[in-house]
């Protein structure tokens, strides 16, 4: 967080020359520094700015380099697990048959060098009984020690940052605090970071779906074109993420959809009208997955969609028309009394809404 840009450079330039030294895995603490470097973006400094953009590219490749290379490991190795297992080798059970044989094998070995040593030596050099024994009781608790992936990766050869922690949640929290940013270097480049990190990681993107929107709402209507572009991109992935997740693992977030109703409510009303097609594209998505989530906010509801009825946009009108229909055909009588009570008043208010 240094401010004299000299010094920014100076940091910088250790970074580059950091995150390519070998065995340093310096990607592991990008959560420490990314935040800095997203401060450098908005220097006044041209040469600074430049340097950073190009040191945040690089990390970006390196990031996803290694999800990329992490996956294709596990993949594999799920496919060796199941083979193993199509072939009646249980992976995991007590003393299974996968690290008997193990043991046997290196056991059997372990005789048949000694016993090679023994015939090719002039005199036979006498081995110690305990000794023998210790190294084998060595051999076998190493080798019960042993995870299941550790035995089937036994022997292959190490690529750097196959064994990196990503911590991408810290990463995105770092991400969507810059997305609020007022530089649209700043904005552009984070955008770029959401979009790669949510191919590769999209569980974790889910706890911070609703801070995510309240950002991507306003740039989908930004002045920057390449904004304006990733920011509708970015939403379309959004929703399809949202549309298509089923949280079947426990360690899986599950989506706060009253807390993205509230946010989606709130900003309708101070949005422009790519911003309230937006909302309402995300309200009927929300009623599909969560209908009670949407019938807990009745009153910020009504309004939400009397507004739009009343708005002179045809894409809007439909999405509420949309909405409305959801609402009407699958709410009680008494969620339907309430909405034509307040869809009343309005009228008389807001004698604008009859012409």
């Amino acid at each position: 967080y240094a401010i004299n840009p000299t010094t920014r450079i100076f940091l910088v330039d250790w970074i580059k020359v950091l995150l390519n030294a070998p065995g340093l895995e310096l990607i592991s603490f990008l959560p420490a520094f990314l935040g800095g470097l997203m401060t450098f973006l908005g220097d006044s400094h041209k040469d600074v700015r430049v340097a950073t953009h190009s040191l945040l590219d690089l990390l970006l490749k390196e990031v996803v380099r290694i999800a990329t290379l992490q996956k294709g490991i596990q993949s594999r190795l799920e496919e060796q697990m199941k083979s193993l297992k199509g072939r009646n080798l249980p992976i995991k059970k007590e003393d299974g048959i996968i690290i008997a044989e193990r043991k046997k094998s290196l056991m059997n070995a372990f005789g048949t060098e000694q016993q090679q040593e023994s015939q090719q030596a002039p005199q036979p050099i006498p081995i110690d009984s305990s000794e023998t024994s210790n190294t084998k009781e060595q051999l076998e608790s190493s080798l019960g020690d042993q995870s299941d992936e550790n035995q089937i990766r036994d022997g292959e050869e190490y690529i750097p940052g196959q064994d990196v922690k990503l911590n991408f949640l810290d990463i995105i929290s770092i991400l969507v605090n810059n997305l609020a940013s007022s530089e649209p270097e700043v904005q552009l480049l984070t955008l770029r970071w959401i979009d790669a990190i949510l191919a590769l990681s999209p569980d974790d993107i889910i706890p911070f779906l609703s801070k995510i929107l309240s950002h991507l709402l306003k740039l989908l209507s930004a002045q920057d074109l390449q904004i304006s572009e990733i920011s509708h991109v970015l939403n379309e992935k959004l929703l399809v993420l949202c549309a298509d997740y089923n949280k079947t693992k426990d360690d899986h977030a599950i989506v706060a959809y009253g807390s993205i109703v509230n946010g989606l409510t709130l900003k309708f009303f101070d949005s422009d009208v790519e911003a309230k097609i937006a909302c309402l594209d995300w309200l009927n998505l929300i009623y599909r997955k969560a209908p009670d989530e949407i019938l807990e906010h009745n009153d910020s509801m009504f309004l939400t969609l009397l507004k739009s009825l009343s708005n002179k946009d045809v894409r809007l009108i439909e999405r509420a028309l949309k909405l409305l229909q959801n609402l009407c055909s699958m709410a009680n009588d008494k969620y339907l009394r309430k909405f034509l009570e307040n869809f009343l008043t309005l009228l008389k208010k807001d004698h604008k809404l009859l012409k």
